[in-house]
């Protein structure tokens, strides 16, 4: 399977990553789209990037990567089912480890410094934070919801 490093960072250089896993692909049945197990598999995606730009040195690449993955773990854990809510902070927690530890630096964005903050917390802190976090995000989005329908 061939993953296109040039549809999330600024390189053309296509490498193929021999695992298997589902193919994120931005369309309405794609894994983004998803809010089951599905999502957890763009740990597994992620890992390999950073260890494709660790083996080609393209140092580059780092920030980009960087804030994509950070933006990825604000939709995975703000949208996945709460059933897999723990396995996905437990990776995130994984992955935000190894960002840091290869230097890897993203935007200083509210939400990605959100998420860093919240995954660096003790997991059940961090799992309490993410609820009062999604319940927040899901009251604008209704609040939202009313005025669109208000005003039509």
């Amino acid at each position: 399977m061939a993953f296109s490093l040039a549809s999330c960072l600024a390189t053309n250089i296509k490498y193929h990553l021999p695992i298997d896993f589902y193919l994120y692909r931005q369309r309405g049945t794609s894994i983004t789209g998803s809010t089951d197990k599905k999502l957890l598999d763009l740990f597994v995606i992620h890992a390999e990037v950073i260890s494709l730009v660790e083996d080609y040195q393209a140092d580059e690449v780092k920030k980009t990567l960087a804030n994509k993955i950070k933006q990825s773990h604000w939709s995975i854990l703000t949208r996945i089912d709460n059933d897999y809510l723990a396995a996905a902070v437990a990776q995130a927690k994984k992955a935000d480890k190894t960002l840091r530890l290869k230097g890897y630096k993203s935007d200083l964005t509210v939400r990605n410094m959100m998420i860093s903050n919240i995954v660096r917390m003790p997991t059940q802190v961090a799992l309490l934070m993410l609820q009062v976090l999604r319940q927040a995000l899901d009251k604008r989005a209704r609040v939202k919801g009313q005025g669109m329908t208000d005003s039509e």
